[in-house]
């Protein structure tokens, strides 16, 4: 995450602002500019730089006399406005991180309830349709796994896990992932996590 901080400087008879957003609007215009007050001053905004990812430089010169065009806004530059973008920065690196965090996650998070796939597709966009389908995906791998270690278990004799821990995992998992898959394909928006379809059977 990078360390977002806005800053301001005086530059000759203007001012350098250095922000971790990109201000919307702030960029340089002949019409219809924006007015930046910066200590009671109207400034516009000259010039626009994109120092590297996340850092955005603006150029504030004093507003012209002659300029007689209205601003299209007008905007304080104090130290609530500096520490406004700052903090919304900082938000915005977090909600990404986590929203990274999920991705990564996303075969877990399909095993969760429908209803709480639904609450986490609101507010980190984790489609409830695709973790589900990732965790039925980690379940065939399971028992992929599973099979293979029972077939070398029928050929050796060293077992490298015993077979009925084996055979657990196997009839644990082989009616979930198939009964989760047939919901998935059924078009479900949010199918049922692990083993909740049994507990809505018991409860009908």
């Amino acid at each position: 995450m990078k360390n977002a901080v806005t800053s301001l400087a005086r530059r000759g008879d203007g001012y350098l602002l250095e922000s971790p957003l990109d201000v919307p609007g702030w960029e340089p215009r002949k019409f219809r500019r924006a007015a930046v007050i910066v200590e009671g001053v109207r400034h516009y905004v000259a010039g626009r730089h994109v120092k590297g990812p996340g850092v955005f430089e603006y150029e504030l010169r004093p507003w012209s006399d002659a300029y007689h065009d209205p601003p299209a806004e007008e905007i304080v530059c104090d130290a609530a406005f500096l520490r406004a973008l700052t903090v919304a920065s900082r938000a915005r690196d977090t909600a990404s991180a986590l929203h990274d965090t999920m991705k990564i996650l996303k075969p877990l998070v399909g095993f969760l309830p429908a209803a709480t796939k639904l609450r986490l597709q609101e507010t980190y966009g984790v489609h409830p349709g695709e973790a589900t389908t990732a965790s039925i995906f980690l379940e065939y791998l399971i028992l992929a796994v599973a099979g293979a270690l029972l077939s070398v278990n029928s050929f050796t004799m060293s077992h490298v896990l015993p077979g009925g821990a084996l055979w657990t995992v196997v009839g644990a998992v082989a009616p979930d992932a198939l009964v989760r898959y047939g919901r998935v394909l059924h078009g479900e928006i949010s199918p049922p996590g692990f083993y909740e379809w049994l507990v809505r059977m018991r409860w009908r």
